[in-house]
C-alpha cells in the first residue's frame, strides 16, 4: 500500500468535517452550504485536486461525489446543526488503476453536538452485541450482562453505524448498501473497493461500518464482482472488545489506522494492556503532556511562564478520574493494532516559540469566568467540587488555565498534529484545508472549551463525595 493511497484517503475522510462548527436554520440549509463548500474545495483549490490526483486524475476534471455530502440531525429537519456526515466519492485505486476504489468519508464529532459527544462518544457504559452473521440491531439494544467470549460494540458507535446503514439517504432516497449495490452493478470495473475513512468519531464509526458493509456484500455478492472492504480511522476511540477487535482484524481486506500518541482520544477506552510497549491505554492519560514542552500564560501578570506537569492540575486529574469510569464494568474496550504510530509535538500556544495571544488571551479570559462569582456561578461550584474530591484548597483561576491548557493541547493534538503527519510537506495545502474548515483550527477548538460546562457538570457529579488521588 502507497502512501498516496493512504493520503489521499485521509483529506477525503478529512473534507467530510465541512458543517463542523457551524449552524444554520434548519439542517436542508446547513446540508446546502457544506455541499458548495464540498464542491468549492474540489473546484478551486489546486492543492487538494493534486493531492488527489492518483485517486482522481485531472483530466477527468473536478472531482464529484457519488454521494454529496449529506448530514443527520437528532432533532430531525429543523435542526440547526449536523451531529453526523458523510458523503461517498468513487475514483481509482492509486496502487492499481484498473480497480475502482470507493471512498466513504465519515465525519468526526461536531464540537457542537450534545448528542454527538455524550450519545455517540460517551456512551461506552452501554453495549451491544455484535451479530457475527449480519448487522448490529438496527435498534441497538443494550446488553444487560457481558459474554467475555462475544464481540460487543459501545451503544454509541452502534447509533453511529446505524444512522450511516438507515437515517442516511441519498438525493434518490438510497440508503447506503442499496446505493453502493446500484454503484457496484454499474461499474464498468472487476475489482471493487470500499474504504471506509474517518476522524475522531469518524474513526470508532468508520471501522465497524465498514465490517457491517463487509457481512452485508459476503451475503448479498454482485455477480461478477470482487468486492473488497477496508478502514481507514485516524485518531479513533476503541469501538469495541477484544473480540470484536479480532473480527476487524480476521475479516477486513485491510485495516489501516493512524493514531497520534499524544493525542487522548485514541487512549480512550482501553483501561490497560498486557503489552508494556502499548501507547494507548486510559491510565497513561494521567502522564500524557507530562514530558512535552508546553508553557502556559500566568493569570495575574499576563506573561508566560514555564508550566510543570499539566496532569499534575488536580482539575485535570478529576476529568481524567471521570472518564475513566465511563466504560461498562466487564467489557475489554481493545484497540485493534495501528499501523501508524506518530508523536505530535507541542503546541506550545502562549510560548516564545509559537506565540498566539489572541488564543492566550481567550484562555485567560475563559479561565476567569469558569471561577468568578464562586457561590454562584454553575461552572465554579462544578470545578470546586472536583478540586474538593482531590483534596485542593480553593479554586483559582491559574487552575482553570492550567486545565484549559492541557485541553488546548489535547485539541490540538487530536486535529492540527494529524495534519502536519500527513501533509507537513505540503504546508499549503494545511492552509487550504484550514481556510475550507475553520471550524478544525486550533484557535476555533480553544473557543469551544467555554462549553465544556457539560462535561464538567457530568465529572463534578460523579466525583462529589468521592475522592482520588491527583496525577503526580
Amino acid at each position: 500500500m502507497s502512501t498516496t493511497k493512504r493520503d489521499s484517503i485521509f483529506l477525503l475522510s478529512w473534507l467530510s468535517n465541512l458543517a463542523f462548527g457551524k449552524t444554520a436554520t434548519d439542517l436542508a440549509t446547513l446540508q446546502s452550504e457544506a455541499r458548495d463548500s464540498l464542491k468549492d474545495a474540489f473546484t478551486n483549490y489546486s492543492t487538494i485536486t493534486n493531492k488527489l490526483s492518483s485517486f482522481w486524475p485531472t483530466s477527468w476534471g473536478a472531482p464529484v461525489p457519488s454521494w454529496d455530502i449529506t448530514l443527520y440531525s437528532n432533532q430531525g429537519a429543523s435542526g440547526t446543526l449536523a451531529d453526523n456526515a458523510m458523503y461517498v466519492i468513487q475514483g481509482q485505486d492509486p496502487d492499481n488503476t484498473g480497480n475502482s476504489l470507493y471512498v466513504i468519508a465519515v465525519a468526526g464529532t461536531n464540537v457542537n453536538s450534545s448528542y454527538g459527544w455524550f450519545t455517540e462518544d460517551m456512551d461506552v457504559g452501554n453495549v451491544v452485541l455484535w451479530n457475527e452473521t449480519g448487522l448490529p440491531s438496527s435498534t441497538c439494544s443494550t446488553s444487560s450482562s457481558i459474554n467475555p467470549s462475544s464481540p460487543y460494540i459501545s451503544q454509541g458507535t452502534c447509533l453511529g453505524i446505524n444512522t450511516s446503514l438507515n437515517d442516511m439517504t441519498n438525493d434518490a432516497s438510497q440508503n447506503l448498501t442499496t446505493f453502493l449495490t446500484q454503484q457496484i452493478k454499474a461499474d464498468g470495473k472487476d475489482t471493487i473497493e470500499i474504504a471506509v475513512a474517518g476522524h475522531s468519531l469518524g474513526g470508532a464509526i468508520s471501522p465497524a461500518l465498514a465490517l457491517a458493509l463487509k457481512q452485508f456484500f459476503a451475503q448479498n455478492p454482485v455477480s461478477g464482482k470482487t468486492i473488497k472492504v477496508s478502514a481507514w480511522p485516524t485518531a479513533g476511540p476503541t469501538p469495541g472488545n477484544d473480540v470484536f477487535a479480532g473480527l476487524l482484524a480476521s475479516n477486513l481486506d485491510e485495516y489501516y489506522s493512524v493514531a497520534n500518541s499524544n493525542d487522548i482520544v485514541p487512549h480512550a477506552w482501553q483501561a490497560s494492556t498486557t503489552d508494556p510497549n502499548d501507547p494507548f491505554t486510559m491510565d497513561q492519560l494521567c502522564s500524557i503532556y507530562s514530558d512535552l514542552n508546553i508553557t502556559t500564560c500566568n493569570i495575574n501578570i499576563n506573561t508566560c511562564n514555564a508550566a510543570g506537569p499539566l496532569s499534575a492540575n488536580i482539575l485535570v486529574s478529576g476529568l481524567i478520574e471521570y472518564t475513566k469510569s465511563l466504560p461498562a464494568a466487564g467489557m475489554n474496550y481493545t484497540r485493534t493494532s495501528d499501523t501508524d504510530i506518530f508523536q505530535g509535538e507541542a503546541d506550545d500556544m502562549c510560548g516564545s516559540t509559537a506565540p498566539n495571544p489572541n488564543t492566550c488571551a481567550s484562555m485567560i479570559a475563559t479561565a476567569a469566568t469558569m471561577t468568578a462569582l464562586p457561590k454562584v456561578n454553575p461552572i465554579a461550584i462544578n470545578l470546586q467540587k472536583i478540586m474538593t474530591a482531590g483534596g485542593g484548597g480553593t479554586v483559582q483561576a491559574a487552575d482553570a488555565l492550567d486545565m484549559l491548557t492541557f485541553l488546548s493541547e489535547a485539541g490540538h493534538q487530536h486535529v492540527t498534529s494529524y495534519l502536519v503527519y500527513f501533509f507537513g510537506d505540503t504546508p499549503d495545502l494545511i492552509t487550504d484545508l484550514q481556510s475550507i474548515a475553520p471550524g478544525l483550527t486550533d484557535a476555533a477548538l480553544v473557543e469551544a472549551l467555554a462549553s465544556f460546562y457539560v462535561i464538567l457538570s457530568n465529572a463534578a457529579a460523579y466525583l462529589d463525595g468521592k475522592t482520588f488521588a491527583p496525577c503526580s
